[in-house]
């Protein structure tokens, strides 16, 4: 982060009345990581390992940098899909890319939990931003919270797997551009 190799601190959010600096979401990107994986706290707590996959489902926003941060710093790639998307290709996504973990904003939860009920998918760790979870999902303000900060002792090299992106699909399936 920028902050932490001794850059000007940046601040984000403003559409929102709200301020993160580049420190702060580097703090709360270590939260997150604690309970991704598992050790005690926010996403090592669901077990993500480096060559995980961990789908978003999110406007812009805070957690939607927070989770690709983390997502980076875990050598597990980061599945940004588009929130304009029907149920039938967030599916398709979900069940191509492997993903491990899916990330959804409440306001997308019929969307989201659509998507989860199609076939193939392999989802093990739902988390939602903004809303209150039910069965298997968890809140992810509160998964943050289970989280300290700490130093993940994960080596994440230069040609690791960082981002798997795909394009809407227009004339059929969501595609990979690369």
């Amino acid at each position: 982060m920028a902050s932490e190799a001794g850059l000007l601190d940046a601040h984000f959010g403003p559409e929102t009345g709200s301020r993160w600096s580049t420190g702060a979401i580097g703090s709360r990107t270590s939260s997150s990581i604690a309970g991704l994986t598992n050790s005690p706290g926010a996403l090592r707590g669901f077990g993500v390992r480096q060559g995980d996959r961990v789908a978003v489902l999110l406007p812009n926003c805070a957690a939607f940098l927070e989770t690709m941060f983390a997502t980076a710093k875990l050598g597990a790639a980061f599945v940004p899909i588009n929130i304009r998307m029907a149920a039938p290709k967030v599916t398709y996504l979900l069940a191509d890319s492997g993903a491990d973990v899916f990330v959804w904003s409440a306001q997308l939860s019929p969307l989201a939990r659509a998507a989860l009920a199609g076939e193939g998918v392999r989802v093990r760790a739902r988390l939602i931003v903004g809303g209150r979870p039910t069965g298997a999902e968890a809140e992810f303000e509160e998964v943050l919270a289970s989280g300290e900060p700490k130093a993940t002792g994960i080596s994440v090299a230069g040609n690791d797997l960082c981002c798997l992106m795909a394009a809407a699909g227009a004339t059929g399936r969501p595609k990979r551009p690369c």
